[in-house]
């Protein structure tokens, strides 16, 4: 069966080139980078291969394109049918998330500087190209379905190549499951919170630019109360995922451009820091954060995807990778989501961790000073706004550590039962020209200053954590 489509595709390649167009070939990028993603690239130990739906949704998708072929003739109007109506939504709809960054190599080395290309971007324009050359000369159309489909198969081409890659890079994860544990001296046993401000710049990078002293005011409170503090930390991620799934794992030691979302996703799924706590040393882990952590649920999740996105579940599979998600979790619903999970970690949850009576680990996250750089609760702060500026960040940057200091670190504090980590998962991605998102800080109540010295990023906290109890 396998042999008998990859001819069957390999001879519409053939003759797309030539002379006719084959509907097919439409979901041809789309099954591949399901194909690659799932299968070639697969990240997952558990995840079970699903090559026979694949292999039978592309059957059945040829047999289509084959009733087609034999039952009608491709008359000129019926093309232009096709490729208004029907080809172009549909790419719309598989490839919208797709990034094909690598398509477009060959015009950055003409200084394009294209930064990062999605699907969505350049399908619309396409499109309406399309239309206008059907309609402008009809007897071309012939040179519009060619080259339609040579950017079709250039897609595919580079979806192939690049999962070749990503195979390389993914497998290297497998490699990094093994602790390596950092020597702490004067353990404890009380319990550990890790609070991570989302996108917190190093105060040092941002009073550079801004002569702002203000901008440590969370690490000067911190100095006062006994605390170390490290105003530079260096982050290896500029990705919230990609930093906080690196940490959990006991540092992948790798950057963003070695990582993607899914395989991130999956060790955050089977993040060896919450199994080694429980298994080892009987520290259950307390999630406040926005991915779901071993066995732990989100507290809120900002991004779409479920604990499905790594089993058996073909439809769900199918769904993910196109265009309806980001329909279900637009950028509007995520906005609101964030702000209410601010609001709720901030006014609440100070409360619900004071009552904490057995030793845990309570991971929060804070989606805080990142954008949009709105506050909505017993006191609102800022207005909603579709600008990405430091003058906005810097606002929202010290109304952040005002709501630490005042409002979530207090009761916690009293408490008497905490030692507390705060740190940045990166930093300010706003203005890399003048202001680097590899620089975050890292703050410390109750730990050895010693011990904290041997910190060299913020993914190494996930073995300090480990090796404090």
């Amino acid at each position: 069966m396998i042999n008998t489509t990859s001819k069957y595709y390999t001879n519409c390649i053939i003759k797309s080139i030539t002379e006719k167009y084959y509907l097919s070939l439409i979901t041809l990028p789309y099954l591949l980078d399901l194909y690659s993603g799932i299968i070639i690239a697969k990240p997952l130990p558990e995840e079970p291969s699903l090559l026979p739906e694949i292999s039978l949704l592309i059957c059945a998708l040829v047999t289509i394109d084959f009733t087609y072929q034999k039952g009608l003739k491709l008359s000129l109007k019926y093309i232009s049918i096709n490729l208004n109506i029907i080809i172009v939504p549909s790419l719309i709809i598989f490839l919208y998330t797709l990034r094909i960054s690598e398509f477009f190599n060959l015009l950055n080395s003409y200084t394009l500087n294209i930064h990062e290309i999605h699907a969505r971007y350049y399908i619309p324009i396409l499109w309406i190209l399309i239309a206008v050359g059907i309609k402008s000369s009809l007897n071309k159309q012939y040179y519009l379905i060619r080259g339609f489909n040579l950017f079709l198969i250039v897609i595919s081409l580079t979806i192939v190549l690049n999962s070749i890659k990503n195979e390389i890079k993914i497998n290297c994860l497998k490699m990094m499951k093994q602790r390596s544990p950092i020597k702490v001296k004067n353990k404890s046993i009380s319990s550990i919170i890790l609070i991570i401000l989302d996108e917190y710049e190093s105060p040092e990078e941002l009073f550079k630019v801004t002569n702002d002293s203000s901008v440590f005011e969370l690490s000067n409170y911190i100095e006062k109360l006994g605390g170390t503090v490290k105003n530079k930390q260096t982050s290896l991620n500029e990705l919230t995922v990609n930093s906080i799934s690196s940490l959990f794992n006991y540092n992948f030691n790798k950057t963003d451009k070695n990582l993607t979302f899914r395989s991130s996703l999956y060790w955050l799924y089977n993040s060896n820091l919450e199994r080694d706590l429980l298994n080892d040393k009987k520290i259950p882990l307390i999630n406040f954060g926005i991915f779901d952590i071993g066995n732990q649920n989100a507290f809120n999740k900002i991004y779409y995807y479920d604990s499905y996105y790594f089993k058996n579940d073909f439809l769900k599979t199918l769904a993910i990778n196109t265009i309806f998600p980001i329909i279900i979790n637009s950028k509007d619903v995520r906005t609101d989501i964030s702000i209410k999970h601010n609001s709720t970690i901030i006014e609440q949850i100070p409360d619900r961790i004071s009552q904490i009576t057995k030793n845990h680990f309570v991971y929060v996250h804070l989606l805080m000073p990142h954008y949009p750089f709105v506050y909505e609760g017993k006191i609102n702060f800022g207005k909603l706004s579709t600008q990405y500026n430091l003058t906005d960040y810097l606002k929202y940057y010290k109304y952040t550590n005002q709501k630490i200091i005042n409002e979530f670190l207090p009761k916690i504090i009293k408490s008497g039962k905490f030692r507390i980590i705060i740190s940045g998962d990166h930093g300010f991605r706003g203005l890399r020209e003048k202001v680097s998102p590899k620089y975050t800080a890292t703050y410390y109540l109750g730990f050895n200053k010693n011990n904290t010295a041997k910190i060299k990023s913020v993914q190494d906290l996930g073995n300090f954590i480990y090796t404090s109890y």
